[in-house]
């Protein structure tokens, strides 16, 4: 149930954020506005939070399962979440040392295994796509700077 509520509200928050964005002047892509970022990271949101909520309501609800894997569920979610932080906060140290591209690939991929994404494949990949295209995007499209 209280899945079924955060999901639902990530949703309401979600739209509220893509309401208060549009007030922001976008721009175009070649000469980009204050609102630019703020709208495309707030369709994606409630794009991405009426896809994770629509999952959440056609899960259906294993009470018995769930009691039974009750005892070790908590315990592995805060080791998970300690190694989850440790890899952001090495990021932010790796992003001095090493620069934007190697560190976000590097960490990326210990973020996804972290998170028991199976086999080497797919994380190599997915890092390796993240990294380039934030750099594509805000490098040579936007020409930011990044570290």
């Amino acid at each position: 149930m209280l899945e079924k509520a955060v999901s639902g509200a990530l949703v309401i928050i979600s739209i509220a954020y893509l309401y208060m964005a549009k007030g922001l002047s976008f721009g175009s892509a070649s000469q980009p506005g204050v609102g630019f970022m703020p709208t495309i990271v707030g369709a994606m949101a409630v794009v991405l939070s009426i896809i994770n909520f629509i999952s959440v309501m056609l899960k259906k609800d294993n009470k018995k399962a769930n009691k039974k894997d009750d005892d070790t569920a908590p315990k592995m979610d805060i080791i998970k979440l300690v190694k989850f932080v440790a890899g952001c906060i090495v990021y932010v140290f790796m992003l001095d040392y090493t620069g934007f591209l190697i560190a976000t690939f590097v960490v990326m991929v210990y973020l996804l295994k972290v998170t028991e994404v199976q086999g080497w494949v797919l994380p190599v990949i997915v890092s390796a796509g993240t990294s380039l295209g934030f750099y594509i995007v805000f490098e040579k499209m936007l020409g930011v700077l990044l570290p």
